[in-house]
Order: structure tokens, then sequence, then C-alpha cells
């Protein structure tokens, strides 16, 4: 008696999650870190790096916050000229997205003063030897 008990209630159960597979949703849409960020890739400007950390970065390190960087600024301009906050939230943390949510006045008309990066100086002032973290400060 017991052992069909047991038999009826993993019966169950598989039917159960049986039933549950075939309700999930599958999503398709790609993480954001495999998305191209058009906004990032349309922006250009000049990076120059000066570094005064004892630990100094790779020139593979050093590219990559050349990248960051200038992917930041492209979406500082963006804001800054559109004042379109959806379209970059992927990017921002949720902090940052609150704040700027927050002194937003839902005009999505194109400022008439545009912001041209055409140099940054960048001064490595710490380095951290895993290379996740960085102190820098920007001269210009």
């Amino acid at each position: 008696m017991m052992r069909w008990f047991f038999i009826l209630f993993i019966g169950l159960i598989g039917g159960f999650l049986f039933l549950q597979v075939g309700k999930l949703q599958r999503n398709s849409q790609l993480p954001v870190f495999l998305l191209t960020d058009t906004i990032a890739k349309e922006h250009h400007t000049e990076i120059n790096i000066s570094i005064s950390s004892l630990y100094k970065p790779d020139t593979a390190e050093i590219e990559i916050l050349k990248q960051d960087y200038s992917a930041i600024w492209a979406h500082l301009n963006h804001l800054y000229e559109t004042n379109d906050v959806e379209k970059g939230k992927e990017y921002y943390t949720e902090d940052w997205f609150k704040q700027i949510c927050s002194h937003l006045d839902n005009k999505l008309v194109p400022n008439e003063v545009y912001r041209k990066d055409v140099e940054h100086n960048l001064v490595i002032e710490n380095w951290a030897n895993d290379g996740l973290v960085c102190t820098a400060i920007d001269r210009n």
C-alpha cells in the first residue's frame, strides 16, 4: 500500500513539473553586455592618459578604460542634448536612473546647445592591482 502511495506521489509531482515546464516563457533577448551600444559607438573623442599610480595598468587595460570613459561621456552628452533617459537606461545604475528621473521634465525636445568632446586629459591617481577600480582626474 505504501509503495503505491509513493508511486502515485512521485507521479503527481512529475506531472506537475511537466505541466509547469510548458508554461515557461523563453526570453530570446540578449543581455545588455552583449548588445551593441549605439550611443557609445557613434561617439569619438581623444583621451590622453597619464599615470601617477604605483601600480601601472597594461596597454589592454588602458584601451578598455578609454572605451569605457568615452562611453560614459557619450551617454552624458546624449542625456544633455535630448533629455531622453529611456534610450540608455540599461547602462545606468538604479540609483543614477532614479536621480535623473527625479529631475526629468518629460521634454524630449533637442537642446539648442551641443557639447562636443574634443579631448580629455585623464590622470590615473590609483589603479587597483586587479584592474577593477581606479581613481582618476579629468583635467579638462
